[in-house]
């Protein structure tokens, strides 16, 4: 493992280093003997927004992405993409969680999400009848703001913030209510095929408030099959988001009984999360005190880093980051190329 001493002066010694909030060293600096104008880490929702403004900007950019080498055949179109092997972590990213590293204190705080709170339910009207009309990918229908449209707002709900509803976003492709069904033999199989086509799976998403308590550190002492630094991760839910989501899990269940459902099954008792929406952790702001970034998610500390996704939040709705990550990387871009532009970078 490097020290931090070397990642640090790796990082100055790059002309621009712009990434999710993973970088390595040397890697960077220089690939089969040539020097990058920009090394961006980490594709994600970031990465190829922030090539492609680049690189049509003039800079000379590379891509590299954290982790070991994957194999075609692990890929799989309806895969989670964080759950494929050999996912990996940047050493920068670990690194850089120590309290007397970049952003001093600041670093590793404030990590939120989203809470969720979901079921699956099987539709009456639907029973055996011929739904299915593709691959098994996912519908993914949306209902945004759910609780603020039915005047469920902070003066009548004892709560702040909101919550959405998501449908059917979890795969079509096997029989999540298998093991839920009693029985044997073919008349346990005739009643797994019929529930099948009737399947409607919804959830609630719902804002986390974002307190400094909440955070990501590293182990010094433990690392992983890669050498990197184990992550230890400390996090409470708030009374707020207590609140929040038993109102979220009732209106789930609201809408399974309207909808008429024979069957309720994988009903989260408990908060889930967070849905892989993990933001916070290097907020920006205007006071280096306060924020490791500016708001150009530009490290306060060292002028050419530039951490480009959700670890920038301050505050997160109940709606998915991704359109924002990309947004704020064309931003951060176009940032990089005008002062690359004046000799600034």
């Amino acid at each position: 493992m490097l020290k931090m001493d070397t990642v640090k002066k790796s990082i100055r010694d790059a002309r621009i280093i712009g990434s999710a909030p993973v970088t390595s060293s040397a890697a960077c600096l220089s690939v089969k003997k040539r020097i990058y104008d920009v090394c961006v880490i980490g594709s994600g929702a970031a990465g190829g927004f922030m090539v492609k403004e680049l690189t049509a900007a003039g800079a000379d950019t590379i891509l590299i992405e954290a982790g070991g080498k994957g194999r075609l055949e692990d890929l799989h179109i309806h895969d989670w993409p964080y759950d494929l092997p050999k996912r990996g972590f940047g050493l920068f990213k670990q690194a850089s969680l120590y309290g007397d590293d970049i952003g001093s204190a600041m670093v590793g705080r404030y990590l939120s999400g989203h809470i969720t709170a979901g079921a699956i339910g099987y539709l009456k009207e639907l029973l055996g009848k011929d739904t299915f009309t593709g691959d098994g990918a996912t519908d993914h229908a949306y209902i945004p703001r759910f609780n603020q449209t039915r005047g469920q707002s902070r003066g009548n709900s004892g709560y702040a913030g909101g919550w959405g509803m998501q449908m059917n976003y979890v795969t079509w492709r096997w029989p999540h209510h298998a093991k839920s069904v009693a029985g044997f033999g073919s008349s346990y199989k005739r009643r797994v095929r019929e529930l099948q086509p009737a399947m409607f799976q919804i959830g609630a998403w719902g804002k986390v408030e974002h307190r400094a308590g909440n955070r990501v550190t590293v182990d010094p002492k433990k690392v992983d099959k890669f050498g990197i630094p184990l992550p230890v991760v400390q996090f409470n839910w708030g009374e707020n988001d207590l609140k929040l989501f038993r109102n979220m899990r009732e209106s789930v269940m609201e809408v399974l009984d309207t909808c008429g459902v024979e069957t309720v099954i994988n009903r989260d008792e408990r908060p889930g999360g967070f849905a892989s929406h993990e933001v916070g952790t290097c907020r920006m702001g205007a006071d280096p005190k306060t924020s490791v970034l500016n708001s150009y998610c530009q490290s306060h500390e060292i002028k050419n880093l530039f951490v480009v996704d959700g670890s920038c939040f301050t505050t997160f709705s109940e709606k998915n980051p991704t359109l924002t990550i990309a947004a704020l990387a064309v931003r951060s871009a176009r940032y990089i190329a005008e002062r690359r532009r004046r000799g600034e970078l």
